[in-house]
């Protein structure tokens, strides 16, 4: 059999590199905290847009662009949101 013939069982196996070990593999902690962190670039890119398009508007100032709620997480997958105390306009008022 000459040299550079393939042996048809090496093709049928995939080697190590091909196939990921579960040391490869992220765990849901990993996953988590890359959500995380996805979240975070996420809020201050939505932070910054908010300003921006508030800011827009005709006769507009800084004072519009504060923010009036505060939005905390108190569990996994649950938020708690308040209006702040120092909102100028609330619900009901």
């Amino acid at each position: 059999m000459p040299a550079d013939t393939e042996n048809p069982t090496d093709a049928e196996n995939p080697t190590d590199a091909e196939n990921p070990t579960d040391a490869e593999n992220p765990t849901d902690a990993e996953n988590a905290a890359a959500d995380d962190a996805d979240f975070a670039a996420d809020d201050a890119d939505f932070a910054a847009e908010r300003r921006e398009q508030l800011l827009t508007a005709p006769k507009a100032d800084e004072h519009d662009a504060v923010p009036r709620i505060d939005v905390t997480e108190v569990a996994p997958h649950t938020k708690r949101i308040d209006v702040r105390d120092d909102a100028p306009y609330r619900p009901g008022g």
